[in-house]
């Protein structure tokens, strides 16, 4: 993995990996390597803003990436335990 000035660091999986500014914790599967936390990116890779606090029309209709947790809107799923 580069570091972005032309040189290589040793990175291994089950080493956090850092992305836009947080370090996500890693973990191998097989022979498979996955975060072992959701992405909590605030920013696509172009640069523009991940969508959220959708309601639920907008839900419906979107027809770009978002996000969105249990319980932070007025969604009607609040009122239903996962």
């Amino acid at each position: 993995m580069g570091d972005g000035d032309g040189t290589t660091t040793n990175w291994t999986c089950g080493d956090p990996l850092p992305y836009q500014g947080y370090d996500y914790a890693t973990v191998q599967i097989g022979d498979q390597c996955w975060f072992a936390e959701n992405l909590s990116a605030e920013f696509f890779a172009n640069g523009e803003a991940v969508s959220s606090l959708l309601s639920d029309s907008h839900w419906g209709s979107a027809s770009f990436g978002a996000t969105a947790a249990y319980g932070e809107s007025t969604s009607y799923c609040e009122s239903f335990s996962p």
